[in-house]
């Protein structure tokens, strides 16, 4: 083993095993931060663009998993000389001000911006190296950072001319204190920014590595040794064959003691993406804007998580030659799973090598055949493209422009425009577009929109949107949108937009719009699912609506109650937070006979505060007297409002009023009904049966599963 690998698993053995302790030791530290962005270096140097932006990024990633509060940080966009140095004197006071004896005190300075061999430039301004240091030095903190990013930054790292050590420190112990100084380059380099990742190389993948990437344990925690040979080694990659040329981020330590520094924790209480161990590759992340959040490679076998804000993101897996993608949306301080098969692959663009064309088909008005062999087309009919197609028992095509008919096939490698008929089959390999009508399927294996209606199948490989009607099923492979009616199944491997109407409707990706069936399947809906049956893996957005609604991340809960005239409730609720299904069953007795419920029911919280909602339940439940039923009516039906009040994680107690219609059939000891009803606010009696209204209450658990 040589000598790096040696250093390598020496770190890795010394981080997990002092892990231990870590957690422990980081509530006592506090950490401030100073981030300046400038786009502007002075009249002789280029405007920058994304200056600024870098550090409100940087800033972001303090705040949310750098265990820097807001109250403790100061961002400057553009500062004058004189503001750059009252923010550093503003933190220095206040970090002098908190010093404690229990308290570890961290500070971290970033800039971003235009500097040269002696300054950082600050428009007209400039605030040199050695007063910078000199500044930052003279912070009472017991560990110092300053990361900068700009031109000729290594001049910085070499005002003092420190002693080589290895980069940062071998182990994870928190007794480490002195300084740490981090350039984006070197002494006679340029620090580059880029407009295809909207920032500068070296904070791109320093805050990639910074969300999670440069995590090389994996133990959720990233280092300042793990941070910078992250950013090193990708800034350098990606910048080997730009015209600023290969750029190579520097470093400085004056600390003793043993220990790391950690900088960032993505196990804290923040928005996640989860990366399968079987995904490997370059995997890039964008959020909403197109604006990449992160780049990373993934090695295979290792399950890796990147902290990221909540929102809508798309993720691209590049393997090799080919690129896989899927779009999410992370919810606040939740986690987001992507295992490999989620991913669909990523079309790729049609290209035609150089002095090469793709040859065009000849174009014909009309067409008849007969069918190979039997016709005098075959396959040659391949090469041309027609306005009009008859075909007796089957044709062969290289696509058509406005009518084709055909007894048994029509098959085409062109694109199909107007209106297709067959007896059995329509097989297009290129665009469909117009009205598809067959007796048994319509096959389009690229893009396909319009009307499609076939008695037993319709099928499209890729994207499709219009209208698809079969008296089977609709497959399609790709994202969809439109209306979808089949007497069994509908089926989509990508998003599907609009109406899904049947008796079966599976989606194994995000489903925006509505989806009508006896079983339901999709892992989002943003809109209804409506169905006996529905699943969802994600139940974020979107609203099931059903007899049984299993939500992977739903509402599952457990209560336990009391009522005035069924003493004993059992009641499960499964579904999401907003809108559940009620099982209920329940026991009391009269007069010594037994009294029995049993029913179901809907119902949605409405949260209040973090620790209290109230619910809204509505259910019908069949009464039974000494466990047995006659068949005559009795039906208690019940709206419950119940205050909810969370006292630990899974356990609350609820308490409310509730309204009661009771319509039974059935006598007992001469009256009607089965219940021992305290009092009624109203009742009808008929022939045969008696109607009775009352406010009741209920009280009791609810646990959270």
């Amino acid at each position: 083993m040589n000598k790096i690998n040696r250093v390598v698993v020496i770190m890795l053995l010394i981080t997990v095993i002092s892990g231990i302790k870590n957690s422990a030791e980081a509530k006592n530290i506090r950490r401030f931060a100073v981030i300046v962005g400038s786009n502007n270096g002075g009249p002789d140097r280029v405007m920058l663009r994304y200056a600024a932006s870098d550090a409100d990024t940087m800033m972001n990633v303090l705040n949310s998993i750098g265990g820097v509060s807001g109250n403790d940080s100061l961002l400057l966009l553009d500062p004058d000389r004189k503001s750059f140095i009252s923010a550093l004197s503003k933190i220095k006071n206040e970090i002098a001000g908190s010093k404690q004896k229990d308290k570890r005190i961290e500070f971290v300075f970033y800039f971003s911006g235009h500097s040269d061999e002696e300054a950082l430039l600050l428009g007209r301004e400039k605030v040199y190296y050695k007063e910078l240091k000199d500044c930052i030095r003279g912070i009472p903190a017991d560990v110092r950072i300053a990361i900068l990013d700009s031109c000729s930054s290594g001049a910085f790292t070499r005002i003092k001319g420190g002693t080589f050590r290895y980069p940062f420190v071998l182990d994870s112990s928190f007794n480490m204190v002195g300084d740490a100084f981090m350039t984006s380059s070197s002494s006679n380099e340029a620090s580059q920014e880029s407009d295809s990742i909207k920032g500068s190389f070296f904070t791109y993948y320093l805050v990639s590595g910074l969300r999670g990437a440069a995590d090389m344990i994996p133990d959720g925690r990233i280092t300042l040794n793990e941070a910078y040979q992250y950013a090193y080694n990708e800034t350098l990659e990606r910048t080997e064959k730009t015209l600023g040329g290969a750029q190579h981020p520097n470093y400085d330590i004056q600390m003793n003691g043993t220990g790391d520094v950690v900088i960032t924790d993505i196990k804290i209480k923040t928005s996640r993406l989860i990366l399968d161990k079987k995904i490997t590759g370059k995997v890039y992340i964008r959020n909403s804007d197109n604006v990449f959040i992160a780049e990373l490679q993934k090695p295979y076998g290792k399950e890796m998580e990147i902290a990221i804000p909540a929102g809508e993101y798309s993720l691209l897996n590049q393997i090799d030659k080919s690129a896989f993608e899927i779009n999410v949306k992370v919810s606040p301080e939740k986690s987001y799973r992507i295992a490999l098969n989620d991913m669909k692959q990523s079309a790729g663009e049609e290209t035609v090598l150089r002095g090469k064309q793709k040859p065009e088909k000849t174009h014909r008005k009309v067409q008849v055949t007969f069918g190979y062999p039997l016709g005098s087309n075959g396959f040659n009919s391949l090469e041309y493209s027609n306005d009009f197609s008859i075909n007796l028992l089957y044709g062969i095509n290289g696509g058509v422009n406005i009518f084709e008919m055909g007894s048994i096939l029509n098959y085409n490698e062109g694109e199909i425009k107007g209106f297709q008929l067959s007896g059995i089959s329509n097989i297009n390999r290129e665009n469909s577009k117009g009205f598809l009508l067959s007796g048994v399927s319509n096959i389009c294996m690229d893009s396909a929109s319009g009307l499609f209606v076939s008695g037993v199948v319709n099928y499209s490989e890729k994207k499709s949107e219009g209208f698809f009607l079969s008296g089977v099923s609709n497959v399609c492979m790709d994202s969809t949108s439109g209306l979808f009616i089949s007497g069994v199944l509908n089926y989509s491997d990508q998003n599907s937009k609009g109406f899904q109407l049947s008796t079966i409707n599976i989606t194994s990706s995000d489903v925006k719009g509505f989806q009508l069936g006896v079983f339901n399947y999709a892992q989002k809906i943003n809109g209804v699912q409506f169905g006996v049956i529905n699943y969802l893996n994600d139940g974020e957005e979107g609203l099931p609506i059903g007899i049984i609604s299993i939500v992977k991340n739903g509402h599952f809960e457990f209560e336990p109650t009391a009522g005035e005239v069924i003493y004993s409730n059992f009641n499960y609720k499964m579904g999401i937070e907003k809108f559940y299904t009620i099982f209920k069953t329940g026991y009391s007795s009269y007069k010594n006979n037994s009294v029995y419920s049993l029913g179901i029911g809907f119902g949605g919280n409405i949260p209040l505060s973090e620790k209290q909602k109230l619910s809204l339940d509505l259910s019908s439940n069949n009464i039974y007297y000494n466990n047995k039923w006659d068949g005559d009516l009795n039906l208690l039906n019940k709206v419950d409002l119940n205050y909810k009040y969370q006292f630990t994680e899974k356990l609350s107690f609820l308490i409310g009023p509730s309204f009661n219609i009771y319509i039974t059939k059935e006598k007992v000891d001469g009256r009607y009904g089965t219940l021992d009803i305290p009092y009624t606010i109203h009742t009808n009696e008929w022939t045969d049966g008696k109607l009775y209204t009352w406010i009741g209450f209920n009280a009791g658990l609810s646990l959270s599963l």
